[in-house]
């Protein structure tokens, strides 16, 4: 008799709680954007004022350290752990953060840049860092993934500089 009061009384709250659990679960929209890997990559530059092209620090893809060096921050970038989709209404920046632009083979352009979060007031918008934490984008697209890697966001924050010297 306890043993069937306690299946009676316990079963229920199980049941429900672990029903509300997979519902929340269930109810949140996953969207993942591939990232490119190496073989997809044509061309990769730094730009420090996006779009001055004029600021922009190109790899050689052909150079064994430039290569290196574009494979460790696209192994960071492969390996990071999804955050969220950002607001498909804020854009990323025009200028200002240092932006890792690659072309693929495939014509798309991709910009990967420090995440940061921004509030707009009537004409003023206000962006401030979100240490530790890197949006990924093509640019074709309004869909931007944020991405949590402190190593990729030091490196576009200036830690580059240790790693691709500017030729000429």
């Amino acid at each position: 008799m306890k043993r069937l009061l306690l299946t009676v009384l316990v079963l229920p709250i199980l049941m429900l709680s672990g029903c509300s659990d997979a519902q929340t679960r269930t109810s949140l929209p996953v969207i993942y954007i591939a990232t490119p890997k190496m073989g997809e990559v044509k061309f990769a530059e730094v730009s420090e004022m996006t779009p001055n092209p004029k600021a922009n620090i190109q790899l050689n893809l052909k150079d064994p350290h430039d290569k290196a060096v574009l494979q460790k921050v696209l192994h960071w970038l492969q390996t990071a752990p999804y955050s969220k989709l950002e607001d498909q209404h804020q854009p990323m920046p025009s200028e200002g953060p240092t932006t890792l632009i690659l072309k693929l083979n495939n014509g798309q352009e991709a910009w990967i840049q420090p995440a940061t979060n921004c509030i707009t007031n009537g004409n003023s918008t206000t962006c401030k860092s979100a240490k530790g934490y890197i949006d990924f984008q093509y640019t074709d697209s309004t869909r931007r993934t944020r991405l949590k890697s402190e190593a990729l966001d030091e490196w576009l924050l200036g830690a580059w500089k240790h790693d691709i010297v500017p030729k000429g």
